[in-house]
């Protein structure tokens, strides 16, 4: 067979191509015809574990699977799942960008939590000065909702179920109020409110100098920098930062001792519409109450 010399160079052209890319040409299963092997090469896990990756096509079907030394052979999904039960440092999805050989010199936007958490000890600390000062003003208003829970059970026999019984234990409890209870308990929600401001405040200032002085002397921002990447952020609520670096560096950090965990940084947005109603606070709403000073979050 005489081959032209525009298809030879395009053949010389796929084959240079494949070499340097460590790509293996497209050979097919003896067992399975339909199942076709489009590249291979290996891939390192954070933890060093050399696997083998098989990108196959069967029929349709795309597939990348991965192979361990002792042939156990997982799914891209399985394999992240992986990664997650060993407890990498790296969050899944920093670790997909290493595994799916981005290129080594781009750069990402990572949050590096640190393993010295100064400022919880902080908090702790704090909680513990005003528990007893906050319990006392919180009791006083237990024990007015006591008084009514008692009344209501005398008078019904059980408490209600569901939203509509919600709704109307709040408004048997805004109709048997005293005038006194009611000023008694607005009185006491704002001494607690003011207590609780000035624990946290406290605890913020506290808690921001031992952030700061426990990431001054680690030596993280400083490999930062020595490895071209750039501070954005520092947090003081928790001992972290957020940083862009190289993505041949990320494993290099991760292996520093004082790092934590780190973690893609991406834009995430979250809607809330529905969980008022779902967990029946527009019962209380209604009647008023707003569970304040206490605040109250669905996480």
């Amino acid at each position: 067979m005489r081959l032209g010399l525009k298809t030879l160079s395009l053949i010389l052209c796929v084959l240079l191509i494949a070499s340097t890319a460590n790509i293996i040409p497209i050979s097919y299963s003896q067992e399975n015809p339909e199942e076709v092997t489009v590249w291979d090469g290996s891939v390192t896990t954070p933890k060093g574990e050399k696997l083998s990756i098989e990108k196959v096509k069967k029929g349709e079907e795309k597939l990348t699977l991965y192979t361990d030394d002792s042939g156990k052979t997982y799914t891209k999904e399985e394999f992240s799942q992986k990664l997650a039960q060993e407890e990498s440092k790296l969050d899944v999805e920093l670790s997909q960008k290493l595994l799916t050989r981005s290129p080594a010199s781009e750069k990402v936007r990572v949050i590096v939590v640190l393993d010295d958490q100064p400022q919880y000890g902080a908090f702790q600390n704090k909680k513990a000065q005003y528990k007893e000062s906050i319990q006392a003003e919180s009791e006083k208003i237990r024990d007015v909702y006591k008084r009514i829970r008692t009344e209501y059970l005398e008078e019904y026999g059980s408490l209600p179920e569901g939203r509509e019984g919600l709704a109307a234990i709040a408004e048997f409890e805004q109709n048997n109020l005293t005038e006194e209870e009611k000023q008694m308990m607005n009185q006491s929600r704002q001494t607690v409110d003011q207590l609780l401001t000035q624990m946290r405040r406290e605890a913020l200032i506290q808690g921001e100098t031992l952030v700061q002085n426990s990431r001054a002397t680690d030596g993280t921002l400083d490999f930062i920098q020595s490895a071209g990447g750039e501070v954005k952020h520092e947090y003081t609520i928790f001992n972290g930062f957020t940083a862009e670096i190289q993505l041949e560096k990320v494993q290099e950090l991760a292996d520093r001792p004082e790092v934590s965990k780190i973690i893609l940084d991406k834009k995430m947005s979250a809607q809330l519409y529905d969980s008022p109603n779902t967990i029946w606070a527009d019962a209380y709403w209604d009647e008023n109450i707003t569970g304040c000073p206490f605040d109250i979050g669905i996480v």
